[in-house]
């Protein structure tokens, strides 16, 4: 815990006109603790493709009892703007039309909560949340390609969400525990829209309102069944409220964890539910939006081994998973619309490497091979790749200095834009390295992004980033 003042203030320049700025500062006095953290970043400017302006602020108030108390209060915003080609347009390399869309918002959250009790007997936990969107976007036109043509239209939306938790956690001396819970969240928003959407040459005002009320019980326990063995059990009830309509799943967890006699090597099994409802903007968008669209549902299988290599925490792990998506929510170009989906199935597996080579070197390796099965007989999933792969070395110098250097890799996937309607994009592997120096309380770090200039693109016609330099300065007090 913090006892007086200290805090951290950071500087950064990069290529694109990137600048970006922040202050942290911890109070502390005792048991009563306090966080405030502010910072602005942008890049671009008014003569590029693309501007993105950001402002955050943040606080926070704790009061921690050396007893079994714990509480605290936050709040925060997050103010917004930018500008840039709309989607499926064909961006800077492909739109006919160069206007471009102008996007603001502002983002409030802040919330309290609240901790009695003992973690390693009975605890209760509350936590209680807003999140406040106010937005305005003025869309650009896209022009008529292989697809439909997209009116220029301005959206306003305001959006809030009220959430509160509730649960108690009970540990027991034969080594199971208990979670019980419920939770509660109330939406309400109002999406307004003015253009012309049916091309008679006038605007027209399009509306959206949403009062939706999602209330949810758990419980989940945890139980040592034989020596080193743990089965888990987890049970969750969701019901939707929405106008005169509601609709409700229950949703199982079902587990297994078993760390071998070794101590070294640990199995790890799970079955999973899932239930979601549309989001505000898969309903009411101007565009596309489907106020009849029905919840997300999905059932998930995985298993996992992981080995510890050594006792400095290098690791090996094996995952492998399949999960059945029913109902899941997409975009329809043939139809223009956020339509659910029928059955679609992924699977995959997945492997990482973690070593720690002496006290100096660190190594970090993953990968993603995945088998996505569209069954509902319609378009393949737009931008997910079935081939991921990410490695990174680190190395820590004595002072505190350090040296980084990692890459990604993509493999091809579908997206589509107006001008070429759907296309594959190709493969691509992007370097970035890094490296700091400390001074004292001083970091100068400096960072090279995509370090071979690789060109490429993540959607169609949208160049992703070529090499920048970035610079930082960061200071503690």
């Amino acid at each position: 815990a913090v006892d007086g003042v200290d805090g951290t203030g950071y500087a950064a320049v990069g290529g694109d006109d990137e600048h970006s700025r922040g202050l942290l500062l911890n109070l502390g006095n005792g048991g009563l603790q306090a966080q405030i953290n502010a910072g602005h970043t942008e890049s671009g400017d008014g003569n590029d493709d693309a501007r993105f302006d950001l402002d955050s602020v943040s606080a926070s108030l704790r009061l921690i009892d050396e007893g079994s108390l714990t509480a605290g209060i936050f709040a925060g915003q997050d103010e917004r703007d930018s500008e840039g080609f709309p989607d499926d347009s064909g961006g800077p390399r492909l739109a006919t039309n160069r206007e471009l869309t102008d996007r603001t918002s502002t983002d409030r959250r802040y919330g309290a909560d609240l901790r009695l009790g003992d973690s390693d007997d009975l605890q209760l936990k509350l936590k209680a949340s807003v999140f406040d969107r106010e937005a305005r976007d003025d869309n650009a036109a896209i022009d008529a390609g292989l697809r439909f043509p997209v009116p220029a239209f301005v959206s306003d939306t305001d959006f809030q969400r009220r959430d509160i938790a509730l649960s108690v956690n009970r540990n027991l001396r034969t080594g199971a525990s208990l979670v019980a819970g419920a939770e509660l969240a109330d939406e309400d928003g109002q999406l307004d829209s003015v253009g012309d959407f049916f091309g008679s040459g006038s605007p027209q005002t399009l509306n959206f309102s949403l009062e939706r009320e999602t209330t949810a019980v758990f419980l989940e326990g945890r139980f040592p069944l034989l020596s080193g063995l743990t089965g888990q059990l987890g049970l969750r009830h969701d019901r939707v409220d929405e106008g005169d309509s509601s609709d409700s799943e229950t949703t199982p967890h079902l587990g297994l964890v078993w760390v071998l006699p070794d101590n070294a090597t640990t199995l790890k099994a799970n079955y999973n539910e899932g239930f979601k409802p549309p989001s505000f903007f898969a309903l009411g968008f101007p565009l596309g939006g489907n106020p009849a669209l029905d919840p997300e549902r999905s059932r998930n299988v995985d298993l996992t081994v992981s080995r510890r290599i050594d006792a400095a925490g290098s690791a090996l792990q094996l995952s492998v998973f399949k999960t059945h998506y029913e109902d899941l929510v997409d975009f329809d170009s043939d139809t223009f619309m956020n339509i659910n989906r029928g059955t679609i199935v992924i699977q995959g597996v997945e492997p990482e490497l973690t070593l720690r080579i002496g006290r100096r070197w660190h190594v970090q390796a993953n990968a993603s091979l995945l088998d996505i099965d569209e069954r509902d007989g319609l378009q393949p999933l737009r931008n997910r790749p079935e081939r991921t792969a990410a490695a990174n070395l680190s190395h820590d110098f004595e002072g505190g200095h350090t040296a980084f250097i990692g890459l990604s890799y993509s493999g091809d996937f579908l997206d589509r834009s107006n001008p070429t309607g759907d296309i594959r994009l190709s493969s691509f592997t992007v370097v970035n390295a890094a490296g700091s120096l400390r001074f004292g309380a001083l970091r100068v770090s400096l960072g090279i992004d995509n370090l071979f200039d690789e060109d490429h693109e993540q959607f169609v016609g949208f160049p992703a980033q070529d090499r920048r330099l970035r610079f930082e300065l960061r200071g503690e007090f």
